[in-house]
């Protein structure tokens, strides 16, 4: 009888999922590129928010918020530029969305993160390597992804859309890269 009943007691917990957040202010890098030469500026952005659910050793929501009208560059004129509606249009869409559409079996190590990544009102599935590690103050996501900026509306100087820009052209790929700290809210 004493089984039965904490095996009750202790089944119940198990089902249920754990919910992790974003604690701090957290800052993702990113770096674009010329075409035909080797400038390469960089800046960051901040994260609004960042939610992710646990279950059974299996993470089966992550949502990710990205406040695009953080965006900087240490360069005001370049800065003011990316904000513009030239490239990402900060006012009319203030932020860029990744959500996890296949859920990660391990919730440890190297992993893929499937998911829609909506970046000036344009959606596109990304797949994206990332490590997780989990400490006691939660868990540690870090990735490193290259994205074609093409593919949601950002065409500005692009070879593949206009010729003849020779040292303007700017090269289809950027980066972004981070780091995000989950803990248990």
């Amino acid at each position: 009888m004493k089984k039965s009943i904490l095996f009750i007691l202790i089944v119940p917990f198990s089902l249920l999922a754990q919910h992790l957040e974003v604690a701090t202010p957290t800052q993702i890098s990113w770096q674009g590129k010329a075409a035909y030469s080797s400038y390469s500026p960089e800046g960051s952005l901040q994260l609004l928010s960042g939610r992710l659910s646990l279950k059974d050793g299996v993470i089966d929501t992550l949502n990710i918020v990205i406040d695009m009208r953080s965006l900087q560059q240490e360069n005001q004129q370049l800065r003011d530029h990316l904000r513009d509606a030239d490239f990402f249009d900060v006012e009319r869409f203030p932020v860029a969305t990744f959500i996890l559409t296949e859920p990660l079996k391990q919730a440890t190590g190297e992993v893929e993160l499937v998911g829609n990544l909506t970046i000036k009102g344009n959606t596109k599935e990304e797949r994206i390597k990332a490590n997780i590690s989990e400490s006691s103050q939660g868990l540690s996501l870090q990735f490193e992804h290259q994205m074609d900026r093409t593919e949601y509306g950002v065409t500005f100087n692009s070879p593949s859309f206009f010729e003849n820009l020779k040292d303007q052209a700017i090269d289809d790929h950027f980066s972004l890269k981070g780091t995000i700290q989950f803990t248990s809210r």
